[in-house]
């Protein structure tokens, strides 16, 4: 019982610190739309990255473009194995 109450705490956690993450990282990408300085496209992408776990409307944008572009798709899976966990998370959460 203790092990499934501190993995659920864990597991709270780094929700709540993915979302805080998401939104700065939405923010800053809004920001960096207007100003020369900041890469606003990187961070939409990065937030839309970190929230789509959570946020039902990114990850159905997701999923078009995961269908629309599947060698993008592929070589950012190759860089990073992320996108394959959201996905089996994804089919977890929708059973």
């Amino acid at each position: 019982m203790g092990l499934s109450f501190k993995s659920g705490i864990l597991y709270q956690l780094k929700r709540i610190i993915r979302l805080v993450l998401g939104f700065i990282f939405l923010i800053l990408g809004i920001l960096g739309l207007f100003l020369p300085i900041l890469q606003g496209i990187l961070f939409l992408v990065i937030s839309a990255l970190l929230l789509a776990p959570d946020v039902p409307f990114i990850r159905r944008l997701l999923k078009k473009l995961r269908r629309k572009y599947p060698r993008a798709v592929r070589i950012a899976e190759s860089i990073s194995g992320t996108l394959d966990k959201e996905e089996d998370d994804e089919g977890n959460a929708d059973k």
